[in-house]
């Protein structure tokens, strides 16, 4: 099937257009309608336009470099223009052709080697080429704008859904505070269900936040430097005061162990996994906190003597909303994204997961990051 192109070629030699239109006009297989513009103002012009289906741009479009067909090619780019180039070089060279494929251009052809076939073959790779690279492109796109609707609905839902469950968990506190109107047992037993299920449902809005804040900086570089070591003591000594009733250890220097990244993360992962220690750990069990370097990484371990994990549940243990539960476990309440929000954080600060556990014994859970290069 005969197909139909639109070119346009920018060259400030009436030779060129000569030579091209003749090369266009013997096509037998294919239909071409060429229009020449010989400067860099009508050039950039008929780019933002994008009437064509190609353009054929000359390399050395002027003396000037300032208005150079290179410079044209990534004034256009910037400026909005997905249109097909093939670059037109005076000589072969590999640095002028890396530019030009660096630039934008789908292809490029030395003028003193052009012939009708190899031009007309580059133009229909290059049209193929531009229209496959714009559907990508407008899929992204369109990815990208599904993803920021999604993060703002969770943000419109989380802040919609604070203000009533505050306004449950004052009135719960209230009834079951009120010392005129005294409950009965059963009733205290009621309003304590509810006070617990609104402070569930408040820490699932959290985990659900920190994940999205943490997919929002996938892209970033964390080039913060963090003392991990005083990031875990700010930790331990927020989740502690919860926990009389375990023996508690922690082997960690106050400060000096420098890893990059963001310190308020890396805090929060070090936070997860403590109070998930705490959370599955029986009274009067222990829990161990422990940080120290091996070779080039800072290693974060909370090892406890709880009620341990089974084998066959581990694998799939940082799955979002995924809780292993067994009959010792089944009544503790969770979110299930408390370990796969701490998944997140190490992936980001290259690092990795630490897991060790024996069902009816207890569990280490933990994390190594790359220490800060000095």
């Amino acid at each position: 099937m005969n197909n139909s192109y639109r070119v346009l070629l920018v060259d400030d030699e009436k030779a060129s257009h000569e030579l091209v239109g003749d090369f266009l006009a013997a096509s037998k297989q294919d239909q071409f309608e060429l229009d020449w513009v010989d400067n860099y103002d009508a050039g950039l012009a008929a780019l933002l336009r994008d009437e064509h289906d190609v353009c054929l741009l000359d390399y050395n479009l002027t003396a000037d470099e300032s208005f150079s067909g290179l410079y044209l090619m990534q004034t256009a780019r910037k400026r909005g223009s997905r249109m097909a180039i093939v670059m037109l070089t005076g000589q072969g060279s590999r640095d002028i052709d890396m530019n030009a494929l660096e630039a934008g251009a789908a292809d490029f052809l030395d003028k003193s080697k052009l012939k009708p076939d190899l031009l007309r073959r580059a133009i229909r790779y290059t049209v193929k080429h531009r229209q496959d690279r714009n559907k990508l492109e407008d899929l992204y796109s369109q990815v990208r704008e599904l993803e920021q609707l999604k993060t703002d609905m969770i943000r419109i839902a989380a802040h919609d859904l604070r203000t009533p469950l505050m306004t449950m968990l004052n009135y719960a506190n209230f009834l079951r505070d009120d010392k005129e109107h005294p409950l009965e047992d059963y009733q205290q037993g009621y309003v304590g269900d509810i006070i617990a299920s609104v402070r569930r449902m408040q820490q699932i809005i959290s985990d659900i936040l920190s994940l999205e804040r943490i997919k929002e900086t996938a892209a970033e570089r964390y080039d913060g430097t963090v003392d991990l070591a005083e990031q875990v003591h700010v930790a331990a000594d927020a989740c502690l005061p919860a926990t009389p009733v375990h023996t508690v250890h922690i082997d960690a220097p106050e400060r000096g162990i420098m890893v990059r990244g963001d310190s308020a993360q890396l805090r929060e992962a070090a936070t997860n996994l403590i109070t998930n220690a705490i959370k599955y750990t029986p009274p009067e069990e222990s829990i161990t906190m422990q940080l120290v370097v091996e070779g080039d990484h800072a290693v974060f371990t909370v090892t406890d003597t709880g009620y341990g994990i089974p084998e066959a549940m581990q694998e799939r243990l940082f799955s979002p909303f995924y809780r292993a539960k067994t009959k010792e476990t089944r009544k503790i309440e969770g979110t299930g994204l408390g370990l796969h929000l701490v998944k997140n954080i190490v992936q980001r600060h290259h690092g990795e997961i630490i897991l060790h556990s024996v069902y009816g014994e207890g569990s280490t859970f933990g994390f190594r990051v790359p220490l800060l290069r000095q």
